[in-house]
This record gives C-alpha cells, sequence and structure tokens, in this order.
C-alpha cells in the first residue's frame, strides 16, 4: 500500500459490485471496440468487392460501416468510463486502522449476537465509558422495545 492511506475502503458487497462492473466493463468494451474494427472492415471490403457495378454492395457496406462505427464509439465510451472509476480496496482487519476514528462504529465481540435492538453502536474514540446520554435508545412509536 506504499505506506499510505488507500482511496475507498468497502465491504464485501460493495467491492464485489465494483469488480463485477469493472470486469463486464471491460469485456463489454473490448468486444464493442473489436466488433467495430471488424465491421469497418468488412463494409470496406463488400464496398470494394461491389464497386463493378453492384450498388446493393455499397449500400450494404455503408449501412454496416455505420453501425460498426457506432459500435466502435460505444466500446470506446464504456472503456473510458470504466478507467475513470475509482479504484476501492476490500475492507479488512489490517486496513481498518485507516478509517476515521469518529465515524468507525465498534461492537463488542464477546457476547453473541442475540438481539440487535438491545446493542448499542458508538464511536470509537480515546475514552474508555461514554456518557448515558450520548447512548443511543429505542424510542416510543420506533417500532423497537425498550
Amino acid at each position: 500500500m506504499n505506506g499510505g492511506a488507500p482511496k475507498r475502503l468497502v465491504g464485501w458487497k460493495q467491492y464485489l459490485r465494483h469488480r463485477g462492473a469493472t470486469w463486464t466493463g471491460n469485456v463489454s468494451g473490448t468486444v464493442l471496440v473489436l466488433g467495430g474494427v471488424a465491421g469497418l472492415l468488412l463494409s470496406v471490403l463488400t464496398m470494394l468487392a461491389s464497386i463493378a457495378g453492384m450498388w446493393f454492395g455499397i449500400l450494404l457496406g455503408l449501412v454496416l460501416g455505420g453501425i460498426s462505427g457506432f459500435s466502435f464509439y460505444a466500446g470506446v465510451t464504456i472503456l473510458r468510463k470504466v478507467d475513470s472509476m475509482q479504484p476501492v480496496t476490500l475492507l479488512t482487519k489490517q486496513n481498518a486502522k485507516y478509517l476515521p476514528e469518529v465515524k468507525t462504529l465498534v461492537r463488542g465481540s464477546d457476547p453473541p449476537i442475540t438481539a440487535p435492538q438491545t446493542e448499542l453502536l458508538r464511536a470509537t474514540t480515546q475514552e474508555q465509558e461514554t456518557p448515558a446520554e450520548q447512548l443511543l435508545r429505542a424510542g416510543p412509536g420506533s417500532g423497537q422495545d425498550v
């Protein structure tokens, strides 16, 4: 990691979504670019073969060339979009220290989690005790039992 904090740490779900979007974008962009190049070559060959007087071949070559040009442009656009995506790193125990202390919520790992509404979350700080007025509690009308 070159001693610096990564740009963005994400959980499994976001990490897999980002990797899938990157892979799909790269594959579809490459296929469109290659298809566009092949189509342009085929349209030029079709027009060259029909120069002898077949107007249908020239028209077919022009239509195929237009479709291929659009395919090439769409592929390049997709590849540029994938390249501009912000890189992400999977959040692990080793790189969790890079998260801002104030925005990090911790949960005790000793007791098993049985009822999430009874467990309180707090930001990690250097203080050992959190004053009672800063703790979040379920209130009336929130849909949770107190």
